[in-house]
């Protein structure tokens, strides 16, 4: 890939789609209670460094969401994901999972898309000779 369309990719994707963040806080505290900068870490850690919200980003979404009955301050400003939350993000799947899916590489895209290809071929090929040589006991675990 050149330089020039990793570098595109990278500046259009340090950022996260407006509206992500409510929803990726709240996918980061449904793995676990945390307090503001670990929301930001997760994220960080979860976007492999392409993404580390801002404490001006973070604290007003805690807030909001702590308002809006989504999350609960457990009193250490450690924070909670409610049942009203979790629905949410039922709710919200689909736009949670393409959220995450910006911040991954094109390339890397393609190179899984390769490998699982060439894993399924890998079976297939692997089914076709059990099927044409092995014994009974082997097809049917097979």
């Amino acid at each position: 890939m050149s330089e020039g369309v990793i570098t595109a990719w990278r500046t259009t994707s340090e950022r996260a789609k407006p509206g992500f963040i409510r929803l990726a806080v709240l996918d980061i505290l449904k793995r676990k209670n945390l307090h503001a900068y670990g929301s930001i870490k997760a994220i960080r850690d979860e976007t492999m460094g392409l993404w580390a919200p801002s404490p001006g980003s973070i604290y007003p979404t805690l807030r909001n969401l702590t308002e809006q009955g989504l999350v609960k301050d457990l009193g250490d400003h450690t924070y909670q994901i409610t049942e009203a939350g979790l629905n949410e993000l039922d709710v919200k799947e689909e736009e949670v999972y393409d959220g995450w899916q910006e911040f991954i590489d094109p390339s890397d895209k393609h190179i899984a898309i390769g490998s699982v290809k060439s894993l399924v071929n890998l079976i297939e090929k692997e089914i076709e000779i059990i099927v044409s040589s092995g014994s009974e006991g082997q097809i049917n675990e097979a």
